[in-house]
């Protein structure tokens, strides 16, 4: 199965890409954060940036509205795109969203959806005490 769900915000407004044949690509950056304990035994806050990609009609829709700041769920599935520079073929990853979720508004600092909001702020708790696990 490929599946990935994230939940973050957005790093800068979203970029959409019409294509001769009709198509619609809308792309942009996610971040998300993962609380550890560091070496010194101290919480330290670690960053994820993921690139996001959506197509098609409900994609252009949502566009407008993905702003650098908000907070979103994205889901979708991991996949992989190539380029080719300098005579190299080189490949990246990112996330092909199928559904996008508004959490908050632009930098409020307060989510839509305090159920939402409070899971969050419960997992980030989760992953600070999860160092016993053994994987």
């Amino acid at each position: 199965m490929n599946k990935a769900i994230l939940i973050g915000r957005v790093g800068k407004d979203a970029e959409t890409k019409k294509f001769e044949s009709g198509a619609v690509k809308v792309s942009f950056t996610l971040a998300t954060n993962e609380y550890r304990k560091g070496k010194d035994g101290e919480r330290e806050n670690v960053t994820e940036w993921h690139s996001v990609q959506m197509w098609g009609e409900r994609a252009e829709k949502l566009s407008q509205h993905i702003t650098k700041g908000k907070l979103l769920c994205v889901e979708g599935s991991i996949s992989s795109g190539r380029y080719e520079e300098d005579g190299n073929v080189r490949y990246y990853p990112f996330v092909k969203a199928v559904n996008i979720e508004f959490l908050s508004s632009k930098n409020d600092g307060v989510s839509e959806n305090p159920v939402v909001e409070q899971a969050v702020q419960q997992s980030d708790l989760q992953l600070e005490s999860s160092d016993d696990l053994p994987f």
